[in-house]
Parts: C-alpha cells; sequence; structure tokens
C-alpha cells in the first residue's frame, strides 16, 4: 500500500460520521470488521471528502 499525503481535512471524519451518512451505507468500514486499511470507491472517497468539509 503506498499513501500520500495530500491534505490536511477541515473536519475529522468521526466513524458515527460515517454511519449516519446513507451514501456510506454500504461502505466495507461498517460492514466488515475493522481493517486499518481498506478499499473504497471513487464515490465513497468523495463523500468523506465533502463529510470532511461540511458538505453533506
Amino acid at each position: 500500500v503506498e499513501l500520500e499525503f495530500v491534505e490536511k481535512f477541515e473536519k475529522i471524519v468521526t466513524l458515527e460520521d460515517i454511519k449516519a451518512c446513507a451514501e456510506l451505507q454500504n461502505i466495507a468500514l461498517i460492514k466488515q470488521s475493522r481493517l486499518s486499511v481498506m478499499p473504497i470507491s471513487e464515490s465513497e472517497f468523495n463523500v468523506i471528502i465533502n463529510l470532511s468539509k461540511n458538505n453533506l
């Protein structure tokens, strides 16, 4: 796994935020056991970015 810092989130996105978001109800973080690194789709990524900017 290769990671690269791009930008700091304006707001921390908590597990509670993710669970409360209708668009993320099928994300592996909720459906499977907690992994430190897991794949997410581009649309899930964009929703999380929007959550960090308080846009949802």
